[in-house]
């Protein structure tokens, strides 16, 4: 995903760029695999298992804590790559682990069609899910996976996505949310003042970075975003955008973790969440 202010590059002639982009990168690419093999559906960001959608339950009752470490769920090796899978946070016995443990062999079998015919694929596949908050009936997770190559350089990007019981279909934040007009234009600009605070910080430009014509720029409809932990018990603290490098700025930038507090967007939730969030975001681990 790319912002419309891109400058035109040499990306053309960049083997990299013929390689296959899979999951949030190519929406289009992400959903025809997710259907032609039952595994893991990715568009615009969100990604969601089909084997666990109608289960409408969750056995999810410990708190994200964010500082577990990684457990290796999975690993195997390909004629093409090693991939490797591991979970943060997941609870053992879960339907959420289930579901991704279920869903892992098809996962790699996708990959492996979608480098069968590229110019360049990598020696390591390396996978990570992690459960970031949970709070009453909803849990947020974030996809994140690391591609290493041959050429000595590794790609990173991110999904994610939403386990509702209250809306056991939905995997998207936009139902929790009240609807009238104008309401996501207003929410679109508190998240562009958060990322204006994170531009000022790693550029340092004195000028104020305008969010106008960056389609990732979008408080429903843009970058891969999850719900993140607060610093108050079983609650969230806010709400968490991952902008991959060249989607709101100069790729020597690199990509953008923005977190908007909850307190920016508690009142636009319906009536029935607003309860679940409080206090603000806490400290990544």
């Amino acid at each position: 995903m790319s912002g419309a202010k891109d400058k035109p590059s040499d990306k053309a002639n960049d083997p990299a760029e013929n390689r296959p982009k899979l999951f949030w990168a190519d929406p289009l690419f992400s959903l025809v695999f997710g259907l032609l093999f039952g595994v893991l559906v990715f568009v615009a960001g969100r990604f969601a298992f089909a084997a666990y959608q109608p289960a409408h339950q969750l056995s999810l009752a410990e708190p994200a804590n964010g500082n577990s470490s990684p457990r290796l769920l999975l690993e195997a090796e390909t004629d093409q790559f090693i991939y490797r899978a591991s979970g943060i946070d997941l609870q053992p016995g879960s339907d959420i682990l289930a579901s991704i443990m279920s869903q892992l062999p098809a996962e790699i079998t996708a990959l492996q069609a979608g480098f069968a015919n590229a110019s360049s694929a990598p020696n390591l596949i390396d996978v990570t899910y992690q459960r970031l908050a949970s709070s009453g009936p909803v849990h947020s997770l974030v996809r994140i996976e690391r591609l290493v190559f041959d050429e000595g350089h590794s790609e990173l990007s991110y999904a994610t996505s939403l386990f509702n019981s209250l809306a056991p279909t939905e995997n998207d934040i936009r139902p929790m949310f009240r609807t009238y007009p104008g309401m996501a234009t207003s929410l679109t600009k508190r998240l562009c003042r958060e990322i204006q605070k994170q531009k000022a910080i790693r550029i340092g430009k004195s000028a104020v970075f305008e969010c106008e014509g960056y389609k990732a720029i979008d408080f429903f409809e843009g970058a891969p975003h999850a719900f993140v932990r607060s610093d108050q018990p079983n609650q969230f603290g806010g709400l968490r955008y991952y902008f991959s490098a060249e989607s709101i700025g100069d790729a020597s930038e690199g990509m953008y973790i923005v977190t908007v507090p909850q307190s920016e967007f508690r009142s636009e939730l319906k009536e029935g969440y607003q309860s679940l969030f409080g206090g603000s975001p806490a400290a990544a681990k």
